[in-house]
């Protein structure tokens, strides 16, 4: 009896720790929508809100070719003859200028490159309802110490950036 008394206990007290460190999750971290698995974040492009893909598998960060004349970025021209691969296609890039990039206000530094990204952008929309712009890499998400924990039974995402 004494037993069962001092596991129901622990379980308890168990449970109490895990709500309270979930609380301070939520509370610290910005809960954050998913695309296939990866986090969707809200992020500001010279000062115009925007959603953004958070992608591990791909290196660089990616914006989308034809967003150009609504965030006012500049497109200089490819002086290699490098591509870029996604999802199984290679695809030729421009480098980004004149563009800057916060989330949570802080600014994200790292090389920016623009591609045409209209076919997963209309995916994603599609399945979520939110319009990206760009897709963070995971050189950005390592410049920047950005960590994304999922949340207990649920398909969001806590993001914290250091």
């Amino acid at each position: 009896m004494k037993r069962i008394k001092r596991n129901s206990i622990i379980l308890l007290a168990l449970v109490a720790i895990f709500s309270f460190q979930f609380s301070v999750l939520a509370q610290n971290n910005k809960q954050i929508l998913s695309y296939e698995g990866k986090p969707l974040v809200e992020v500001e492009v010279n000062g115009q809100k925007t959603w953004a893909l958070v992608d591990k598998e791909v290196y660089q960060t990616l914006f989308n070719v034809g967003d150009q004349s609504f965030f006012n970025f500049k497109l200089v021209d490819n002086p290699t003859n490098y591509q870029i691969e996604l999802e199984n296609e290679i695809k030729p890039f421009l480098r980004v200028s004149n563009l800057s990039l916060n989330y949570e206000g802080q600014a994200l530094f790292g090389a920016k490159l623009a591609i045409d990204l209209h076919e997963k952008i209309d995916l994603i929309r599609e399945k979520t309802g939110k319009r990206v712009s760009l897709i963070i890499g995971s050189n950005m998400i390592a410049h920047h110490t950005l960590t994304f924990s999922q949340l207990p039974e649920q398909n969001n995402f806590a993001v914290s950036v250091k």
